[in-house]
């Protein structure tokens, strides 16, 4: 049996993408985002899910996450996000990938290989306007476009960047938001001039359509990029009427039940002691699982519906949980570590880190069920 189960309902992500739908001008089209696995929940299952709620395009960060689609008998258009190596060029293109491409030496490679294997390449120009790890710089694009409009075999069918502070929502933050945009209307703006605009232009994100939805959807805007929205986190508070909700209840049983008397240490280096008799369930999973170790003495679960406090530190193999004020509990009852119930970005917020820092070491770990 396993020690770590994620159940994925799959109603949820058609709820989370009517949430998400309603705050998208029908003028702008969506790419759904399902990198890292779909975000560690199945890449697949996410994509079929956003296919039938009529997303038409997907997203991924690598090439061998696109062909693993393609495997799966999914043929509508897929964006890959980064850098594919001139070696496995052409299999993307006979997969019919569509190639982000980051300088402009790549445009002739990429035209030369594209003819070879007689096929068009799809590609989007990528811009780095202030994320510093993929993209052309801002002054080389127009150029870069100009020389794709006349390249055999290519077809540039969009244009994108990166937001990469929208998840904070502070002063120094949202300027740098807004530096990003100005950097890249500032390109849209030239390329639009010499008629090289193409269809797709997006930077949006889930967090941007919260923090800046009137910047990222309109103007030269086209497309937008949506993932962990569709999962169901807002990592920016938004002050939506409906609100998105985890797919995803990952889950464990309680293993064990003890009782402490007052004054007694638990867990490794002494980081916790009882300060009154102290009724403790241990559960079967610890950081060899993906559990964050620094929620020790932070962070909560939730048993029978009700919170229950981490106590220790995390060790290999378990964590332990005060179940003092929860006195029904019993050997085998299920604990919740992430879900409706209680938020795995809330849970980061607690310990400084990232909501995938928190469901993506889980998830891997994760016998998933489909509902």
């Amino acid at each position: 049996m396993e020690r770590l189960k994620a159940e994925i309902y799959k109603d949820r992500i058609k709820a989370n993408i009517s949430v998400v739908m309603a705050h998208v001008p029908e003028t702008v089209q969506v790419i759904g985002v399902v990198k890292s696995g779909g975000y560690g929940h199945g890449a697949s299952e996410i994509a079929k899910s956003l296919i039938e709620s009529e997303i038409g395009y997907i997203a991924v960060s690598d090439l061998e996450e696109g062909l693993e689609l393609r495997k799966q008998g999914l043929q509508l258009p897929i964006l890959v996000l980064g850098e594919i190596s001139e070696r496995n060029l052409a299999e993307a293109v006979l997969k019919e990938m569509t190639v982000t491409l980051s300088n402009v030496e790549a445009v002739k490679k990429l035209s030369r290989i594209a003819e070879v294997v007689e096929s068009t390449a799809k590609v989007h120009v990528k811009v780095d306007t202030g994320m510093g790890r993929f993209g052309m710089e801002p002054e080389s694009v127009v150029q870069a476009l100009e020389i794709l409009s006349k390249a055999p075999y290519v077809k540039v069918e969009g244009l994108f960047s990166h937001l990469s502070a929208t998840f904070c929502n502070d002063d120094e933050s949202n300027a740098f938001t807004l530096s990003q945009l100005n950097i890249f209307d500032d390109v849209c703006q030239e390329a639009n001039k010499k008629n090289l605009l193409p269809e797709m232009v997006h930077i949006g994100s889930s967090t941007a359509l919260i923090g800046f939805p009137d910047l990222v959807t309109t103007g030269f805007y086209t497309s937008i990029r949506i993932g962990t929205l569709f999962l169901g986190y807002e990592e920016r508070k938004s002050d939506w009427k409906r609100h998105v909700k985890p797919v995803a209840e990952i889950y464990t049983d309680v293993h064990m039940i003890r009782t402490l008397p007052p004054g007694h240490t638990v867990g490794y280096a002494q980081t916790y002691t009882t300060n009154r008799e102290t009724r403790l369930a241990i559960l079967p999973i610890g950081y060899g699982h993906g559990f964050h170790r620094d929620l020790g003495n932070i962070g909560e679960v939730v048993i029978n519906g009700v919170r229950a406090a981490i106590v220790g530190k995390p060790s290999l193999g378990q964590i332990i949980v005060d179940i003092t004020h929860i006195p029904e509990v019993k050997v085998g009852d299920r604990v919740i570590l992430a879900g409706k119930a209680i938020s795995a970005f809330e849970e980061g917020c607690k310990i400084g880190r990232g909501t995938w820092e928190i469901m993506l070491p889980l998830l891997e770990h994760c016998e998933r069920s489909y509902i």
